[in-house]
C-alpha cells in the first residue's frame, strides 16, 4: 500500500516538475490560445512576484521641520476668516442702512404731522395724513423704495428749514406726494 501512495506522490511531483519546465521554456504560454489571435488579443500574464523575495524598503528618518514652513497654510486660513468677517460686516451694514432709511422716513413723516400749522383747515390736515399713509404704503410695497423715500426726505427738509410749516408749504408737500403717487414712482412689486 505504501508503494501505491509513493507512486501517486511521485507522479504528482513529476507532473509539477513538467509544468514548471513548460513555464520556464514558454511552451505553456500559448497553450489553449488559438493561433489566429494576435498578441494584443491574448490575455496578459502578470509575472508572479513573491513579496518575501523583494528587498526591504530603506527606512529614511523624517527631516526636521523648518520654522515657518506652514506659513502658506495659515495665511490661507487667515484670508478665509477675513473674508467671512467682511461678508458678515457687509450684511450687517446693509441691514443697518435699511433700518436707518426707514427710521428717517418715519421720523420725517412724524415731523410733518407735528409741525402742521394750527390755522390749517381740517380737510387739508386729513388730506396730508392720508397722503403720508399712502406714501408709506407705496414705499413699503415697492421693489426699490430708496428713490421715493429720498425725494420725500428732500422735500420735507426743504419745507422744514425754519422748523415750522406754513399752509403754502403743506399744500406744496401734498401736491408733491400726490404727483409722486400718481406718476407711478416707486411701483409696487
Amino acid at each position: 500500500m505504501r508503494s501505491v501512495l509513493e507512486d501517486g506522490a511521485n507522479e504528482r511531483e513529476r507532473e509539477r516538475a513538467r509544468k514548471r519546465a513548460r513555464k520556464r521554456s514558454g511552451a505553456g504560454y500559448n497553450a489553449g490560445v488559438s493561433e489566429s489571435t494576435t498578441p494584443a488579443e491574448q490575455p496578459a500574464k502578470k509575472p508572479a512576484v513573491d513579496p518575501a523575495a523583494l528587498p526591504p524598503l530603506p527606512l529614511r528618518p523624517r527631516p526636521d521641520r523648518v520654522p515657518g514652513a506652514n506659513l502658506g497654510r495659515w495665511a490661507s486660513f487667515g484670508c478665509v476668516a477675513l473674508l467671512l468677517v467682511l461678508v458678515v460686516l457687509l450684511m450687517f451694514g446693509v441691514n443697518l442702512t435699511r433700518r436707518t432709511v426707514w427710521m428717517s422716513f418715519a421720523r420725517a413723516q412724524q415731523r410733518v404731522v407735528d409741525q402742521l400749522p394750527r390755522e390749517l383747515p381740517s380737510g387739508e390736515r386729513l388730506r396730508t395724513e392720508r397722503n403720508l399713509q399712502r406714501l408709506r404704503a407705496r414705499s413699503e410695497a415697492s421693489v426699490d423704495p430708496l428713490p421715493l423715500i429720498g425725494s420725500f426726505l428732500g422735500q420735507v427738509s426743504a419745507a422744514l428749514v425754519d422748523d415750522r410749516l406754513t399752509v403754502d408749504e403743506v399744500t406744496e408737500l401734498n401736491r408733491f406726494v400726490e404727483q409722486t403717487l400718481d406718476d407711478g414712482r416707486g411701483e409696487p412689486r
